[in-house]
């Protein structure tokens, strides 16, 4: 009994090291666990309550059989100050794609999920020898609870793809699938050659190159057919959500 009480005592101990303001909740009352070293604790809470997607990274998240990434993935990694840096750095540059989208149009999104949500699973180490690797899960499973995985080190414009698969299957389901796809596979032209691939990643690189590279895709849609399918993803956006405004838009010349 003596020895079963002094692990204990030891445990708790430990426990206390790791762990500082263990009640901290974020924006829809779930109590996170805040480790003594994590320096990406407050940004985190920060970018989830403006964006209204909660946001988790190792050792937080919680593992699907359909998820992309499982703790087992990453044994390898040390829960130290250089790990939740190396997660602030990347909540930074998803931060500073998430600004150039109009103000409040993410909360919008995500509370017109009519019963679902989404989650973000974020961990800035590679996966599978991957130098960054993202991925969008739609959750068929009756729970209704998406999720975006953002495995390695990206750059703004990779947080916006891979978002760039919510936000656009949000709304085609909104102003109905088919419909919204048979509009879509109407217009020609690509923004990339990735975006060849499938309806989902043009559906994301279109969504992502006109935040990131909106000069270059407002030129092509003046040389060719691309502004038929810019005009098709503002107008599957606007019908649904107020936040987005076509004439305040960065590529709102291509819709005149």
């Amino acid at each position: 009994m003596k020895k079963r009480y002094l692990a204990a005592a030891a445990l708790g101990g430990l426990l206390l090291l790791l762990f500082s303001g263990r009640g901290d909740a974020d924006f829809t009352g779930r109590s996170r666990l805040h480790y003594r070293q994590d320096v990406a604790f407050a940004a985190c809470r920060r970018l989830e309550e403006e964006i209204g997607i909660q946001i988790f990274y190792l050792p937080e998240w919680t593992e699907e059989d359909s998820g992309l990434l499982h703790h087992s993935d990453f044994d390898h990694l040390t829960l130290d100050r250089a790990y939740f840096q190396a997660v602030l750095g990347e909540l930074e540059k998803m931060e500073a794609a998430y600004r150039l989208y109009p103000e409040g149009f993410l909360r919008e999104l995500s509370e017109k999920k009519e019963g679902r949500t989404t989650e973000i699973v974020l961990c800035p180490y590679t996966y599978r020898g991957y130098a960054q690797y993202g991925r969008y899960v739609h959750d068929y499973s009756g729970r209704g609870v998406d999720h975006i995985y953002y495995t390695g080190i990206g750059d703004s414009q990779y947080y916006s793809h891979e978002m760039g698969h919510m936000v656009m299957t949000a709304a085609a389901l909104r102003h109905g699938w088919q419909d919204a796809c048979d509009a879509w596979d109407r217009c020609g032209g690509y923004v990339s050659d990735y975006a060849r691939t499938s309806r989902p990643e043009d559906w994301a690189e279109t969504w992502a190159y006109l935040w990131h590279q909106t000069e270059a895709v407002t030129a092509a849609c003046e040389a060719g057919p691309l502004g038929d399918k810019v005009r098709c993803l503002t107008e599957l956006l606007a019908e649904s959500y107020a936040a987005i405004e076509p004439s305040r838009l960065p590529w709102a010349a291509v819709l005149r």
